[in-house]
């Protein structure tokens, strides 16, 4: 059935009608279109994800658009949490599939599924970036992290590769099916924590994401070199520099990202109030054709996490052919890395 979401979405200001959202709806994302058909999903403050669907309504007279509720999940629900209010504020969404997602919060990242079953055993609850919390089936107490992310990425090539940064300037990749990270950038973001950070994979090169914090947009190629930016661009000179200090609540979110990368590989960033389309050059654009010298084929076997690690629940991710090779090259830099030993 197709619900209105002006009736379904958010409880009633007067004491509540049942609605999936009692809590503001800070991040709005949707999945990679399987067979034509997308999903939506929406978080709360409070760590309540509601999941829809769009609807092509057509009759004699006329078409709509309406949004079907497909159910929702609370991720602190059960949790021994202060009114189950996770602070909860981004949301992203494992590659071409709709059933498994990790929530950035206080309480650092959260991983789960649509319907709460897949998580577990292969798949842990928690992501940290030191000392993983153990994830406790019952009773589970949702407490700050010391590690606070306040952005993540999924690499858009392979099954479970996680970008996460962070409100103190650090940066991790993670195994989503390890608690752990692969490798930690500490201080690896200039600007933070004056700034928050967004982060944003390539579509068109594996090794390839951006990190935006404040006026500086960091380009990372992991198959130049794995240990800082390759190039750091000013938004400052497309811009212009901010009229005057940032106000006291400056490092409150206005948005729950302010990066994002278009299918050919150019970033949008949202700077000084302006979304600015930032041209690359070709290298940046284009997925590699041929090795670096130090590149060694990786054997990789399907059902196998990068770093070895079995996970049942992976699905094997599409991955153009022209980009074969840039994703081999990047396998083999993620087995070439240990977890926490990198910095910058």
């Amino acid at each position: 059935s197709a619900y209105s979401t002006d009736r379904f979405a958010a409880a009633s200001r007067r004491g509540g009608d049942g609605g999936v959202h009692s809590a503001e709806i800070c991040c709005v994302r949707c999945s990679d279109a399987l067979n034509g058909d997308a999903l939506l999903f929406a978080l709360d403050l409070m760590g309540v994800v509601s999941f829809w669907r769009v609807l092509e309504l057509a009759n004699v007279s006329h078409q709509s658009v309406k949004l079907a509720l497909q159910g929702s999940v609370s991720i602190a629900k059960g949790a021994r949490l202060c009114g189950d209010f996770l602070s909860a504020y981004y949301l992203c969404i494992h590659p071409q599939q709709q059933a498994t997602f990790v929530v950035a919060s206080t309480a650092g990242l959260r991983q789960t599924s649509r319907g709460q079953s897949l998580i577990g055993g292969d798949m842990p609850h928690r992501l940290e970036l030191l000392h993983g919390a153990l994830d406790l089936e019952e009773e589970e107490e949702l407490v700050p992290s010391f590690n606070q992310p306040c952005g993540a990425a999924f690499n858009p090539f392979l099954p479970g590769l996680l970008l996460a940064a962070y409100s103190e300037g650090d940066l991790a990749l993670f195994d989503s099916s390890v608690c752990v990270p692969l490798t930690h950038w500490a201080g690896a973001i200039a600007k933070a924590p004056k700034h928050t950070a967004s982060v944003a994979w390539s579509p068109q090169r594996p090794c390839v994401f951006f990190v935006k914090c404040g006026a500086a947009l960091d380009v990372w190629d992991l198959s130049e070199q794995g240990h800082a930016p390759a190039q750091t661009i000013d938004l400052d000179s497309f811009a212009g520099a901010s009229p005057g200090p940032p106000a006291p609540g400056d490092a409150a979110r206005s948005a729950c990202s302010e990066l994002c990368v278009d299918q050919i590989g150019r970033p949008v960033v949202a700077h000084n109030g302006m979304a600015i389309l930032l041209s690359l050059p070709a290298k940046w654009t284009m997925p590699l054709q041929s090795p670096p010298p130090e590149h060694r084929p990786v054997v990789h076997a399907d059902g196998l996490a990068v770093n070895g690690v079995l996970n049942k629940y992976s699905r094997a991710v599409e991955c153009p052919e022209v980009c074969a090779l840039e994703l081999a090259v990047l396998r083999q830099k993620l087995s070439s890395m240990q977890p926490l030993q990198a910095s910058v």
